[in-house]
């Protein structure tokens, strides 16, 4: 009787064991709470785009002198002039659906008259300057001045005609210059709030991009729970930094990251809050993401504070949109933020990276590269993979049939000890009773 009860117990131990566990030893999510700023970064900058606004116009202006003081006036034998004029205004956004939707500022992408006149006529500007200094007829020491009496002159008398703007969105790398824009993907602006943010519009811009491919996006947080003292993480691509004169031109491809906390909640005249932070946020970052400490965004980086007695930006005051404010705009388009296959395998694959399931990460890797050979960071995570396998630090999933086995040693072992026990437990109670 002892014994049937004993293999009944082991068949029972066996049957809950096979049920209990899984084909594949499951990866632990990692973390469930706070992610290290290194895997931040890694799970959220594929979703950052840079964004390029160009303005073109057609300027005609009549011929123009000037004197040694740099006084400027009309030709008196008349004639006119025409040019051709290209400028442009970088920012930051970042991409919330695989299907293309991008957040970024208002103030990236939309523009007063004025505005674009000056932007334009800047750039006829700085071209005379250089033209002027080849031909010799002026200093470097008097391009200050030259420059301020031939723009008084132009937005006098100039006219712009056929002004246009388009807007291109670089996936994931930065674009070194104007010149290969292309390379971007053309932006439609869907939706544009106030660039000032100074009243009930919002400093917010929805824009769509078209592709042949599921796009990479990043998850969107509640900006409702952040609270002073609360730290994020900025990325984007401060134009100081994207394009240092003393960088090489290949690193104008990489985006930016600053840290810091949330300063404050305040409020704005439009009767909306914003989010005051330290974190440094320069020209350039406008419209890129804020991420809380889970990778969620969580606000735009949009304004920062000016001294308004001497011109110069203050440090360490710096404001975000916060990211619900975004949900209205995108309702309005019928676009909910949502995250596609591509990310679920991305992040996948940094999970099984993290836990040093190397080979499994770079099977993961692989598909990602397949799916959106424009991934700029996945080649990087392969690389690293392969060498990490080669040093021999891969961990290998016990199989399923070895553990089974080991359950079965470990039962039978253990009704065996029970059985010998019980045996020996009889043979003294009957020496007992003898």
């Amino acid at each position: 009787m002892v014994r049937k009860q004993a293999l009944c117990a082991l068949i029972a131990l066996i049957i809950i064991a096979s049920l209990l566990i899984p084909a594949n030893i499951p990866l632990a999510a990692n973390p469930t709470d706070a992610l290290t700023p290194k895997q931040i970064i890694a799970l959220t900058q594929s979703g950052v785009t840079y964004i390029q606004t160009i303005i073109e116009g057609h300027v005609m202006a009549p011929n123009a002198l000037f004197d040694e003081n740099f006084s400027f006036w009309e030709d008196p034998e008349g004639g006119f002039w025409e040019e051709d004029a290209q400028t442009g205004v970088s920012g930051s956004g970042f991409i919330v659906t695989p299907e293309g939707y991008i957040v970024t500022n208002a103030h990236v992408v939309k523009f007063t008259e004025d505005y674009k006149k000056f932007m334009i006529l800047k750039t006829v500007v700085e071209k005379e300057v250089e033209s002027q200094i080849e031909d010799g007829w002026i200093a470097e020491s008097e391009i200050s001045a030259f420059s301020n009496g031939f723009s008084q002159f132009l937005f006098q008398h100039a006219q712009i005609k056929n002004v246009t703007i388009k807007v291109y969105a670089s996936l994931g790398k930065s674009i070194p210059g104007i010149a290969i824009i292309q390379e971007g993907l053309q932006a439609e602006i869907k939706k544009v709030g106030d660039p000032s943010g100074t009243g009930t519009g919002k400093d917010i811009a929805i824009l769509k991009v078209e592709s042949s491919v599921a796009l990479p996006t990043v998850k969107l947080g509640d900006s409702s729970k952040m609270a002073a003292g609360e730290k994020i993480y900025c990325i984007g691509y401060p134009g100081v930094a994207t394009f240092h004169p003393y960088l090489k031109g290949e690193s104008a491809t990489i985006s930016t990251v600053t840290a810091g906390i949330i300063s404050a909640v305040k409020q704005m005249p439009g009767g909306w809050y914003v989010l005051q932070t330290d974190a440094a946020i320069y020209h350039g970052n406008s419209g890129g993401p804020a991420f809380n400490e889970k990778g969620e965004a969580i606000g735009i980086s949009t304004f920062g504070t000016i001294d308004y007695n001497t011109g110069q930006t203050i440090e360490g005051f710096n404001f975000l949109v916060p990211i619900n404010l975004v949900e209205d705009y995108l309702n309005e388009l019928g676009a909910t933020p949502h995250q596609g296959q591509l990310d679920e395998r991305y992040e996948t694959a940094l999970n099984y990276m993290w836990n040093s399931y190397y080979s499994k990460a770079l099977d993961e890797f692989t598909i990602v590269n397949q799916m959106y050979p424009a991934h700029p960071y996945t080649s990087e995570f392969i690389q690293l993979c392969r060498t990490e396998i080669d040093a021999g630090h891969d961990k290998k999933d016990v199989p399923v049939l070895w553990i089974i086995i080991g359950l079965i040693v470990v039962s039978a072992a253990s009704v065996t000890f029970i059985l010998m026990r019980r045996k020996k437990g009889s043979i003294k109670n009957n020496g007992k009773e003898a």
